[in-house]
């Protein structure tokens, strides 16, 4: 810690003579300006904070912009520079009618706030006025967090002073209140510093007219000659101090007004962001390793985003993130929530549960005697008796029904529910008594498992995020909590999925959203690329553990997730997936930083997304095929299989290639194309219809990038 014994030492009044003669300033330099301070030797200090104390690493107009963007993004109904204006229009409206009341030309941003909910209500913005005028609230310190820091030396300089006991004041000209400025100070560790905090709006004086000075002296009842402010304003921390009486220190920031003018170029230069943000997700080498799909950090960045204000607009306190490609979607929410620094009305507590297409099912069925296992059936009827009870999560049946049922028992029939075996089944009586215990225990073991989580919020819908494609977990969950589950705490329940292709049972109380496409609600600008190799988003979002298979209720009342593990998923996950995640993760962070500071609406985050996201899959690098040709996917419902894509992408002879390829030329019907029909084209046919494919379905992202213009609002 600096601190200086002898505060009359010729040194430091020779420094303070030759600083108040040449009207320099001191440099940010906590040894400089300690002598400094030494010199004059003051009863109690005052400083002002932005740019003194807390600096910016924006333009601080920007902060603003940026502000209003996340909060467009949330409502959805007008644009972030939309807001912007309207907001600039509020603020001199505001200073103009408090000047001609007496007032300094000051505003305070809860006025602002209100008036400003106000005009966004007359945009059709459906959010209550209380919520929204939290929700700019949140925004504007959220913001204001994730752009300052504590300029260390000042924080030096703080610790040296309250180490002697000198009494320290905050002085600031700004917008929000002493609240909101405590809540900062304390986030940034300094609000133990100071004795007490001034802030302009609350009485509506202002340093600059000198008025906060007469409230500083009369609130501190200390001699004017006996204090010292320190600012960087020559006008607001100099002169008008002087002019009150008390002592003052300019600090030289110029460095800082020529960093702000550069930030503020850099903010309206999309193109320069474009192209920083295309060269963060590239490939490259990382320890000598090519990097593989790195440009899915972008599209699910894009997700984590749109994610985030749909659950905010909705009120939801809390999320859960379904297993298991839930994993990792809940580990870049947080992160994205952390680096955006949201609380409060922007806040969205996070869950994960774990939970299965095969673990949610027998809870959601109904009796026997009236259930038709339809939400099975539907996908697959091809399926053996012995598959049917693996469904259902009788494992430790099988014996006993294999002895009673015959040797067919384990062969697949063509369809299932009409054949002699299964009707058998469910005229028997021991496994309809079998049936009936295990589905009570298992909506039991669940509903156990529902309320173990502590939730935020008490909102009566339960949102859930999954990957997709269908959202039949969620109409499992659906079925238990509105037929099974009397007491629930929930009494409808929305899912939002990386995609949509299907409305499962979707409904009223039970709705669905796809944030990268959705083909039922018409949102389908990026979907050719998106949709291409699905498959990519189910492999690379694997957890590190096994598949919920069953729900629990142990001994001691609490309840358990039963775990299928699988020794391929595991390896799968240790010796491939894995590092892609680590790096997927580690260019989030730097999407992050780099776009949660600048301007992008909707609809060029998504632009922006889906051309990365179309160099993976219709440019993919020798890397990345040959990875995805090495890759396998466990199926644990319906059929439990493993499935390679080797198979389908095993490059063919010459001969064929140029055989299918006439034939497709010919017009012949295609042949299955697989989950990635980019790299199936590029196997079976020559290189002439794999370019052409994928010059087709860029043409599609252009052509729809115009016919739905709605996306454009930020």
């Amino acid at each position: 810690m600096l601190l200086n014994s002898d505060p009359r030492r010729p040194l430091q009044k020779n420094l303070l003579t030759h600083l108040h003669r040449n009207r320099q300033a001191v440099p940010p330099d906590s040894r400089a300006l300690l002598e400094a301070i030494d010199a004059i030797a003051p009863e109690a200090v005052v400083f002002d904070l932005f740019d003194t104390l807390l600096v910016r690493d924006v333009h601080p107009d920007d902060v603003k912009r940026i502000a209003c963007d996340r909060i467009a993004r949330v409502l959805g109904t007008i644009s972030g520079k939309t807001l912007h204006a309207e907001r600039m229009s509020i603020e001199a409206g505001l200073r103009r009618e408090n000047a001609a009341q007496g007032h300094d030309a000051e505003f305070c941003f809860d006025a602002m706030a209100g008036r400003l909910a106000e005009a966004a209500r007359r945009s059709g913005a459906g959010m209550a006025r209380d919520r929204l005028v939290a929700l700019i609230g949140d925004s504007e310190l959220a913001v204001e967090a994730s752009v300052q820091h504590v300029d260390e030396p000042m924080r030096d300089v703080l610790a040296a002073l309250y180490a002697r006991n000198t009494p320290l004041y905050l002085l600031s000209d700004f917008y929000l209140g002493e609240t909101a400025m405590r809540r900062v100070l304390d986030e940034h560790g300094i609000l133990h510093f100071f004795d007490a905090v001034f802030i302009s709006c609350d009485t509506l004086q202002t340093k600059h007219s000198g008025r906060a000075y007469q409230r500083l002296l009369a609130h501190t009842q200390r001699p004017a000659a006996r204090m010292l402010m320190i600012g960087d304003n020559r006008e607001s921390d100099v002169h008008q101090a002087r002019a009150h009486g008390l002592n003052a220190l300019l600090l030289d920031r110029a460095a800082d007004a020529a960093r702000y003018h550069k930030a503020a170029a850099a903010f309206e230069d999309a193109t320069a962001l474009a192209a920083q943000v295309r060269a963060q997700v590239s490939t490259s080498k990382v320890a000598g390793e090519d990097t593989v799909f790195r440009e899915l950090s972008l599209s699910l960045y894009f997700f984590v985003q749109s994610l985030h204000a749909r659950l905010v607009e909705k009120g939801a306190g809390d999320v859960f993130f379904l297993s298991r490609e839930g994993q990792l979607l809940k580990r870049l929410f947080d992160r994205y929530q952390a680096h955006a620094r949201f609380e409060g009305e922007c806040f969205v507590k996070t869950h994960y549960f774990e939970s299965s297409r095969r673990a949610s099912f027998m809870p959601s069925l109904g009796p026997i005697e009236s259930e038709t296992f339809e939400t099975l059936f539907r996908q697959y009827r091809r399926i053996s008796l012995a598959e049917f009870l693996l469904n259902l999560g009788l494992d430790d049946q099988l014996d006993r029904f294999r002895a009673l049922l015959g040797p067919n028992f384990d062969e697949r029939s063509d369809d299932l529910p009409s054949s002699e075996g299964f009707r058998r089944l469910m005229n028997d009586a021991g496994f309809r008594a079998i049936y009936a215990a295990r589905r009570e225990e298992q909506i039991d073991g669940f509903g156990q498992y529902l309320k173990s989580f502590l939730r935020r919020g008490a909102n009566r819908t339960l949102h859930l995020v999954d990957v997709g494609w269908k959202g039949t977990i969620q109409d499992n969950i659906f079925q238990i909590l509105t037929r099974n589950l009397p007491d629930t705490p929930f009494d409808e329940v929305e899912g939002f999925y990386v995609a949509l292709l299907e409305p499962g049972r979707a409904g009223e109380r039970n709705r669905k959203h796809g944030l990268l496409f959705d083909t039922l609600a018409n949102h389908v600008a990026a979907y050719p690329a998106f949709n291409e190799n699905r498959s990519l988003f189910e492999v690379l979002l694997a957890a590190d553990h096994g598949s919920a298979k069953a729900y629990r209720i142990d001994e001691t009342g609490c309840a358990m997730v039963e775990r299928q593990t699988s020794d391929d998923e595991l390896n799968l996950f240790y010796s491939k997936v894995q590092a892609v995640q680590v790096d997927i993760e580690r260019q989030f962070e730097q999407l992050c930083e780099c776009l949660l500071r600048h301007r992008w609406t909707h609809a060029e985050l998504l632009d922006m997304a889906a051309r990365a996201h179309a160099r993976m899959v219709f440019s993919p690098t020798r890397g990345e095929v040959e990875w995805f040709r090495t890759a396998w996917h466990l199926e644990n419902f319906g059929v439990f299989e493993l499935n390679t894509f080797r198979a389908q992408a095993l490059r063919h002879s010459f001969t064929t290639r140029m055989q299918t390829t006439l034939h497709l030329l010919k017009g012949g019907p295609p042949r299955d194309l697989g989950v990635w029909p980019w790299l199936t084209l590029h196997d079976q046919t020559l290189a002439l219809l794999p370019l052409a494919y994928k010059l087709f379905r860029h043409g599609q992202l252009r052509r729809r990038r115009k016919l739905f213009p709605a996306i454009s609002a930020a």
